[in-house]
């Protein structure tokens, strides 16, 4: 939560691969970041930005203290 009222989701997916050799797995990849942003309007969550531009999100990310 955001001190305007306002909710900032982050996401990103991680993936290991199967199987593991010596501890290790075959491959790992994490995605690049996406944020949404929401408002509460009434009762009612809505999305007012969004964006999968991994220079833009991360940097939204740092702006608010969250990456």
């Amino acid at each position: 939560m955001m001190p305007d009222g306002t909710a900032t989701v982050a996401k990103t997916i991680a993936v290991s691969y199967l199987p593991k050799t010596d501890g290790k797995y075959r491959m790992v990849f994490e995605s690049n970041p996406a944020i949404s942003r929401w408002k509460k309007e009434g009762s009612t969550w809505k999305m007012f930005f969004f964006t999968s531009h991994e220079g833009w999100a991360r940097d939204q990310l740092k702006k608010d203290g969250i990456e």
